[in-house]
């Protein structure tokens, strides 16, 4: 089938933009294994487990059938990029079938957002041993008097897993090693329709990370005694 000269030049800005922005992303986040090769070694080399693995136990997905996991783990991945590519201002295609997450993700995102910090930020807790990543770093208008940093987790789900505070205030303590002023965190649940996302704000960071360093515990614990 022939290609109009309109469809050439669409599909040639959807590469074009799509490299861009895969090129700025890996630019703007600043924390990326790349960057951490040169500050800290090779992030690999730590084999420090990552926050999803810890908390994987404690996840029970045997319910749900194969194919609507993956179809999940899909439109999770579309409306992170579409998300980043938002925060990052640059132009990113969005699919039909993803363009009501992102037109709430860019709904609450214009009302509350002061200033990006990073965008898809590798976090690495040295002292706990663990590594996470955080969709989102900003300064964020809202919850407190004045704007905060947050740090926040995109989700698609439409209810909340028993998971979710414990990974979010672990990439909070993770941030919080870089930061002087008090960093907070919070799950923002993105709507199919493009309505105002629901955000939920960790209000108990203390005890949600203790739960979380005890999962830590546990994991590493099995870890060790494999095959003993």
């Amino acid at each position: 089938m022939e290609i109009s000269p309109k469809q050439e030049d669409f599909e040639r800005d959807h590469d074009e933009g799509l490299a861009r922005f895969r090129r700025r992303r890996r630019k703007y986040c600043y924390c990326g294994q790349w960057i951490k090769k040169v500050r800290e070694g090779n992030i690999a080399s730590m084999k420090y487990p990552s926050v999803t693995e810890i908390l994987s136990p404690y996840a029970d997905f045997s319910h749900v059938p194969a194919d609507v996991l993956a179809a999940a783990a899909l439109r999770g991945t579309g409306a992170h990029e579409a998300c980043a590519g938002y925060a990052l201002d640059l132009w990113s295609s969005v699919s039909d079938e993803l363009r009501g997450y992102f037109d709430s993700y860019r709904a609450w995102f214009d009302r509350y957002v002061v200033k990006v910090l990073a965008v898809e930020k590798e976090l690495v807790h040295k002292r706990w041993g663990y590594i996470g990543h955080a969709d989102l770093v900003a300064r964020v208008s809202g919850y407190k008097t004045e704007p905060v940093i947050g740090v926040i987790d995109i989700k698609t789900p439409l209810t909340q897993k028993k998971t979710w505070r414990l990974q979010i205030s672990a990439y909070v303590e993770a941030e919080q090693q870089e930061r002087k002023e008090k960093v907070y965190g919070g799950d923002l649940q993105l709507r199919k329709d493009g309505g105002l996302p629901k955000m939920t704000w960790v209000e108990d960071q203390s005890q949600a990370f203790a739960a979380f360093t005890g999962a830590l515990s546990a994991h590493n614990y099995i870890k060790e005694n494999e095959g003993k």
